[in-house]
């Protein structure tokens, strides 16, 4: 069993589960900006260790973000430590934009959108080793 991991930034609540998965959570009411993805990606590298992780993305209904902040998500080298991606969207407005955005950047591991964290969970979990 892993030891439970979990850190604040100023937008994301972060744990590592004990199956391993990467929980990200935005926190409400906060606009995303591209400096937040990069207090997220230096927590993800101390989490994972070196090793690809599995991550389980988490948007409540506000989910503001600005083109820089989708762009540097899309950005490759970001994509090295992801061995598989679960978004769990709440809104239709952020599942459509969600949808846009993985069908225009297609990333080079598997992801998929849901409304339910169990049912994400237990798709990235057929990921695991």
């Amino acid at each position: 069993m892993l030891q439970k991991k979990i850190a604040e930034t100023r937008a994301f609540t972060i744990d590592q589960l004990d199956n391993g998965i990467i929980r990200v959570e935005k926190k409400r009411e906060v606009e995303l900006f591209p400096s937040d993805l990069d207090d997220n990606y230096s927590i993800y590298k101390e989490f994972l260790g070196g090793e690809k992780g599995l991550f389980l993305i988490i948007f409540q209904i506000d989910c503001l973000s600005d083109e820089d902040f989708r762009n540097k998500a899309a950005d490759p080298h970001r994509s090295q430590i992801k061995k598989a991606e679960a978004l769990v969207i709440k809104s239709l407005a952020n599942r459509i934009e969600s949808n846009f955005y993985v069908n225009f950047h297609k990333p080079p591991y598997p992801i998929e959108i849901f409304t339910n964290e169990q049912e994400a969970i237990k798709w990235l979990l057929s990921f695991g080793d």
